[in-house]
């Protein structure tokens, strides 16, 4: 399928506002990380202590130093540790131009650092005083993200879907690839981003397609805003969906289907999020590409009917036919019409792909 032609998942493209709890799905997997924190003193759980949210300031430095905790993601790992980083800030939490930056690998059980290397004096004497003072909460926070994240890497490394859904390029949310939880597009509660645009929140979910033969080069938006209820006979908080955008990666944005708003407004809300998300270009290709090989898993795992329709036998065919009553030369089917080898099934989801049969 060439670059663009990836439509399928569009025409099919519906969807319903949804209820229930909502759980939204990390960035990417590593971890809890923040870019600002609040100014004024640095308080570790509102101790005198080291931290304030993902900022920790060590006695001997000045400024602060920014946390970032990432994992392995290997499923059948089991080193159990956390990988941090810190990265001088700001007071207030911002990017300095040169930072000072150093990492740590610590042990989640025994809480020591792992196969230290070669460093300052000063940066051990840091890294010292930060697991000394980390409390307890802390530190099990760093051992629920790591196994949150063993769970997602197992899931990304099995999971499957509908052989069928692969070769229609059915777009996937990857909210479903990263949680059992269903995605809001499908009637769950769960989505990858949260945005906020001129006063109002939006829940979004980037879709892909599957077929490995499909060379479109591009990712879905989907839009959901946050609605406040009107009166006292509607839900304090619904979920109304929006609009369907679409990006490619050589960055042409589009509107694709404005379902309850007009496309000015979803123009302006699709470029908006691109701005805070062009950054983030890798992880969507990465994404791409791992949502690729699902679909080339999902193929080898279960075959399509399209790849292997049965064959027809006069036991497998309506009251009244028989398999000398199917057409035989160049006849014409349609898509939608029963399948002329007797399956009962429609001639698209049957033979339509290896029939010599004209649509």
């Amino acid at each position: 399928m060439p670059p663009g032609e990836c439509s399928s998942g569009e025409a099919a493209w519906r969807r319903e506002a949804t209820g229930g709890p909502l759980r939204p799905i990390p960035l990417v997997w590593q971890g809890n990380q923040r870019d600002t924190a609040p100014s004024g003193s640095m308080a570790f759980f509102g101790s005198d202590a080291m931290e304030c949210g993902n900022l920790v300031r060590f006695s001997s430095h000045s400024r602060p130093f920014l946390v970032e905790d990432t994992y392995c993601s290997n499923p059948d790992c089991c080193c159990n540790a956390v990988v941090l980083k810190f990265t001088e800030v700001s007071d207030t939490g911002r990017s300095l131009k040169a930072p000072l930056s150093f990492t740590a690998r610590v042990d989640l059980e025994a809480w020591q650092e792992r196969d230290p290397p070669r460093r300052s004096p000063e940066v051990d004497a840091w890294i010292r005083e930060f697991l000394n003072q980390c409390p307890p909460a802390r530190r099990a926070e760093f051992q629920a993200s790591y196994e949150e994240g063993r769970r997602i890497a197992k899931r990304r490394a099995e999971y499957t879907i509908d052989a069928d859904d692969v070769l229609e390029g059915a777009l996937l949310s990857y909210a479903n690839v990263l949680t059992e939880e269903r995605a809001l597009s499908v009637g769950g509660g769960a989505y990858t981003f949260e945005f906020y645009h001129q006063g109002c929140e939006y829940l979004v979910e980037d879709l892909y397609c599957p077929n490995p033969a499909c060379d479109c080069q591009e990712f879905h938006l989907e839009f959901f805003e946050v609605v406040s209820g009107d009166d006292d006979k509607q839900p304090a908080l619904r979920i109304d969906q929006r609009f369907l955008g679409k990006v490619t990666f050589s960055e042409h944005l589009t509107v694709v289907a404005t379902p309850t708003c007009s496309r000015g407004e979803a123009n302006a809300v699709l470029s908006a999020w691109w701005r805070e998300h062009r950054g983030d270009s890798k992880m969507f290709k990465d994404r791409y590409r791992e949502v690729k090989q699902i679909g080339e898993r999902s193929l080898q795992a279960r075959p399509s009917r399209w790849l292997a329709a049965p064959e027809a036998t006069s036991s497998s065919l309506p009251e009244g036919l028989s398999l000398d009553d199917r057409p035989a030369g160049n006849v014409k089917v349609g898509r939608n019409a029963p399948c002329p080898c007797g399956s009962g099934k429609k001639y698209k989801k049957c033979c339509w792909r290896k029939a010599d049969l004209p649509v």
